[in-house]
């Protein structure tokens, strides 16, 4: 759950008043009575308690901070759990599966606890845990715990059931939590930037692991730029016309024209120069036009291959204010200095007219 978790993706942070702390402590206290003695040390009633939610989290995860440390998270209104450096200092507070040697590897990696690898002879049950209960998951031959697990099925069925996976891996040993978290302070991040495109589509996933991959060995700003476009919405990566590009490419013969976006046939333009272009896609006729004319269309891998640094390339883009839907953002119609385009048909008698705020009602400012 928390394999690439980073202080980026903590959506919100907020400090919660004595009666929400009075309940989570008593919560930790029925789950683990093992911790009630020490718990005043460890959440004292004087120190701030933060609440941090996790954006990023499949699920709506919540844990628990005092004094900048990571102590319990949980998710949704499920029982809490100990994060694994709580547990290496208390190890008797929670109840402990056992894998085999063999699925050590696997744990470290985040996968879930198989039920071959708690039944084999290198693994030990507890036939007391039932389902759907936070675990302590140890490893044959390893004092200390690796991984904090959520049972899916209780300890009896995972030794009559035998496959499939018995225990979620919530939290394992270097992990993004386990590395630790600097919150900052200032509670609701409101300045949020994407890490990874929100689109599923094959291509662009693996076009940004290929541009990670030449920011990293690079250090290039070109590659940087790309990576970042890459990410953005639908609307931030608005089409290029082929007019505008042939503007915009005017004395900078030999070098390659890189839009991250769609490039569109344009019927003004008569006569289309040989040019040589990147983008992310091509409409039918732009394409058909730009290799008539003696031109490339271009592939980013290709691009990667010609140019890994960005050497001879012009970086463009689209405009961002050229839909239809901004043309009706800013001061109401009507106003004065005003531009916006309004909703209705038209401005004569017969249509929609608002009652006031403009000249013809008598309105100054």
């Amino acid at each position: 759950m928390f394999k690439k978790f980073s202080n980026e993706e903590v959506s919100a942070q907020n400090q919660v008043k004595a009666s929400v702390q009075r309940r989570i402590r008593q919560s930790i206290a029925d789950e683990y009575p093992v911790l009630e003695p020490v718990l005043e040390d460890l959440i004292p009633k004087k120190s701030p308690l933060v609440v941090v939610k996790w954006s990023a989290a499949p699920n709506h995860l919540n844990m628990v901070v005092v004094n900048n440390v990571p102590l319990f998270f949980n998710v949704r209104d499920g029982p809490y759990m100990p994060t694994l450096r709580l547990l290496h200092q208390y190890p008797n507070i929670m109840k402990r599966f056992q894998v085999d040697r063999g699925a050590i590897k696997f744990v470290l990696s985040g996968a879930n606890i198989m039920c071959p690898g708690l039944t084999s002879p290198g693994g030990v049950l507890d036939d007391e845990v039932e389902a759907e209960r936070p675990v302590a998951i140890f490893a044959e031959g390893k004092q200390h715990a690796l991984a904090i697990g959520f049972t899916k099925m209780s300890a009896k069925d995972i030794k009559k059931i035998n496959k499939g996976i018995g225990v979620d891996n919530m939290h394992y040993l270097n992990d993004g939590l386990w590395k630790g978290i600097d919150l900052i302070a200032g509670g609701k991040k409101k300045k949020t930037r994407r890490t990874a495109p929100k689109s599923n589509d094959v291509y662009l996933q693996l076009l940004v692991k290929l541009y990670r991959f030449l920011v990293r060995r690079t250090g290039s700003k070109f590659n940087a730029v790309i990576l970042k476009r890459l990410f953005m919405s639908k609307v931030n990566k608005p089409p290029l016309s082929l007019s505008r590009l042939v503007e915009f490419m005017q004395g900078k013969d030999g070098k390659i024209a890189v839009v991250v976006g769609t490039v569109t046939d344009d019927i003004r333009v008569y006569e289309l120069p040989s040019i040589k272009v990147t983008a992310l896609r091509f409409t039918e006729t732009a394409r058909a036009r730009i290799e008539k004319a003696g031109g490339e269309c271009l592939t980013f891998d290709q691009l990667a291959l010609r140019a890994p640094l960005g050497q001879n390339t012009v970086l463009l883009r689209g405009p961002k204010k050229g839909r239809e839907a901004v043309k009706h953002f800013g001061a109401a119609p009507g106003v004065p200095h005003s531009h916006t385009k309004p909703y209705v048909r038209a401005k004569g008698r017969k249509f929609e007219k608002a009652r006031g705020k403009r000249n013809s009602r008598g309105f100054k400012v």
